[in-house]
């Protein structure tokens, strides 16, 4: 290592140094996750934005009140009779009130109710000066229309379709904001875990320099006492400034994985570092790989959304269907008005006996003539074909992923008691040779030989339990079960922010 990089390491190294670790529980990394992660708490908004969607959608068939005013003046130019022309005046006042109701399956109906006020004058006869008036006239009405579609637009499932689509895209949202809470834990929990190590392998590493330095130290003494070659002195010094290398490396790896935990957090402190001393390692559990793989795909949240992908490609095809069909509507509407001569009440008289009566019947019919819906409705059966394509490709992944984290976690649990047979062995070589070079039958080289195999298997015995836990963490994550395990089952564990 030059000279250069050795200083860059120092002071990458200097924060953790110096920084005052604060004690983090596994649970506590949990919690401020939940708190504090950007990345879920965006998950959080969109669900709560799909709720007010919804909510808009299930108002879709409340009734509707619509109130109207016109009032207009208007004055007419007529032909005389004697050669010239006169004008007539004419004004009305409309006040309307109508209550409106869409049902689901279609149909719509329609009450208004109506008052118009009318006034006209003019002139009595040709060239007269005399003015006539008509009025004021009391108009009251009351009309009950009804709309509804035979072919197009018929039926729940078109009416429905907006409401269901919502629910579906709630549930969607939902199932993202919980894959995003359950991949975002399993990022810090396996982060907490790798600093964990770090922490280790740093005790390690430190430990491992304290001896040398101490065994240097010893050398030097016996070399001034002239009991031992200046040439064993050297490959002490040589040793105690490798280690003081791994030392620096372990430090900075240190202070890497404290930042990789801090952001899966959602901390932004930089200053902050944790001391991990207190952590128990949780104990591994046996999966059985069927039901491994029967949870991956009945709890799989990539396999539920890609279900609910598929539900609303079937929804979109329905629709595409109905807009496809030609229309055929029936409108009908009955009526009774009464009509006062400067009298209200002659008005609301002939109203009040359904008088003046009035009636309509009548269909429209409407039928495309181009070949757009016949093309809109080929991308839709398209797109659910390809929906279900999905659908299965997940499935096979969820189910591969699951194959390949059941083996890393079988691996490094048989891995974990090969390193920790590796270190006994190594132990009782180290104090052996320990032995022999008190003895003079060995050299310095077969101790620190001795010495590095201990170092190398104790830290192979932390990597292999860390490796299992990780791989139990990300297991969890596929068979749904992480949040589960953490007490994380419902919205409100959410839905407060920090």
């Amino acid at each position: 290592m030059n000279r250069a990089a050795f200083f860059t390491l120092l002071l990458q190294a200097s924060a953790v140094l110096a920084a005052s670790p604060s004690a983090l529980s596994e649970q506590a990394a949990v919690q401020q996750t939940i708190d504090h992660n950007p990345t879920l708490r965006a998950a959080v908004s969109d669900v709560q934005q799909s709720a007010e969607s919804l909510r808009a959608e299930q108002l879709r068939y409340r009734p509707r009140l619509l109130l109207d005013a016109t009032g207009s003046t208007q004055k007419t130019p007529n032909l005389d009779t004697g050669g010239g022309t006169n004008s007539q005046l004419s004004q009305s006042l409309l006040f309307g009130a109508e209550l409106s109701q869409t049902f689901s399956w279609g149909t719509t109906v329609d009450l208004r109710l109506e008052n118009r006020d009318t006034r006209t004058e003019g002139p009595l006869f040709s060239g007269s000066s005399d003015v006539f008036t008509l009025g004021p006239g009391y108009s009251f009405s009351a009309r009950l229309s009804l709309t509804q579609p035979l072919l197009r637009g018929f039926g729940d499932d078109v009416g429905l379709a907006a409401l269901r689509s919502a629910q579906l895209n709630r549930k969607d949202l939902e199932r993202a904001r919980d894959d995003t809470a359950s991949q975002t834990l399993s990022t810090t929990l396996q982060a907490y875990w790798e600093v964990w190590y770090a922490q280790q392998a740093l005790g390690i590493q430190r430990e491992a320099r304290t001896l040398v330095g101490q065994q240097r130290d010893e050398t030097r003494r016996k070399v001034e006492a002239g009991s031992a070659a200046e040439v064993e002195l050297l490959s002490w010094e040589t040793r105690v400034a490798e280690l003081d290398q791994n030392v620096l490396a372990a430090e900075v790896q240190l202070q890497q994985r404290s930042v990789e935990l801090r952001r899966a957090m959602g901390l932004s402190s930089a200053a902050a570092s944790f001391d991990l001393s207190g952590a128990k390692l949780p104990e591994l559990q046996a999966y059985l790989p069927e039901e491994a793989l029967s949870a991956a795909q009945e709890a799989s949240y990539a396999l539920l959304r890609q279900r609910l992908a598929l539900e609303r490609a079937g929804l979109a095809l329905r629709s595409v269907d109905d807009s496809s069909r030609p229309r055929l509507d029936i409108q009908a509407w009955v009526q009774t008005q009464g009509l006062g001569n400067q009298s209200v009440a002659g008005a609301f008289e002939q109203l009040g006996k359904f008088g003046n009566p009035s009636a309509n019947v009548g269909l429209s019919f409407e039928l495309p003539l181009s070949e757009r819906h016949q093309a809109q409705l080929g991308s839709a059966r398209l797109a659910a074909t390809a929906a279900r394509q999905r659908l299965e490709a997940t499935r096979q992944q969820a189910l591969a992923d699951t194959e390949v984290e059941l083996a890393t976690l079988s691996q490094a649990t048989q891995n974990i008691a090969l390193a920790q047979s590796s270190a006994e062995v190594s132990s009782r070589s180290v104090t052996a040779q320990h032995k022999r070079l008190d003895s003079g039958s060995a050299t310095a080289l077969e101790v620190r030989e001795a010495e590095d195999s201990l170092r190398r298997a104790r830290l192979s015995v932390e990597r292999e339990r860390v490796n299992a836990i990780k791989a139990q963490v990300r297991l969890a994550h596929l068979t749904g079960s992480l949040l589960t395990r953490w007490g994380v089952v419902a919205a409100a564990d959410f839905s407060a922010g920090p």
